[in-house]
């Protein structure tokens, strides 16, 4: 029977670079999603008569993040100084598994979650990736 050596999520931090600023109280983040555009260059030359594609542009994709909401969190606020600022900034996600995505990124939304009588204050937000994004192990 083989053994598994996979790592539990919990104690995922995503750190604005730049003044080591940590988002507190994460509760979800859902990780860069990277694509790549296929380019038909089919010809009439083609001898198979199946699509031939190259690749295109590579697109760093998106990543989100969900929390408890924590007025007092200067990471927290760092979002919205982010989402104003109109300007791409530094990001790191760490993982757990000593991995982590270091990131250009401009925040593209930011939202203050419904606030039920029997629930908890939250928040989201979606960052855009800008350039090369950089998985790494250490």
């Amino acid at each position: 029977m083989a053994v598994t050596t996979a790592t539990a999520a919990f104690g995922v931090v995503l750190t604005y670079t730049v003044g080591s600023k940590v988002v507190g109280e994460l509760t979800s983040i859902s990780p860069p999603n990277l694509t790549a555009d296929a380019i038909d260059v089919t010809s009439h030359g083609s001898t198979s008569a199946y699509r031939e594609f190259v690749v295109g542009l590579i697109d760093g994709g998106e990543f989100s993040v969900e929390g408890n909401h924590i007025a007092a969190d200067t990471g927290q606020q760092q979002i919205l100084t982010h989402i104003a600022a109109r300007a791409s900034a530094a990001m790191t996600i760490v993982y757990p598994d000593d991995s982590d995505w270091d990131v250009m990124a401009v925040c593209t939304a930011y939202s203050a979650a419904d606030a039920p009588v029997d629930g908890k204050l939250a928040f989201s937000a979606t960052f855009k990736i800008t350039g090369v994004p950089s998985l790494t192990y250490t």
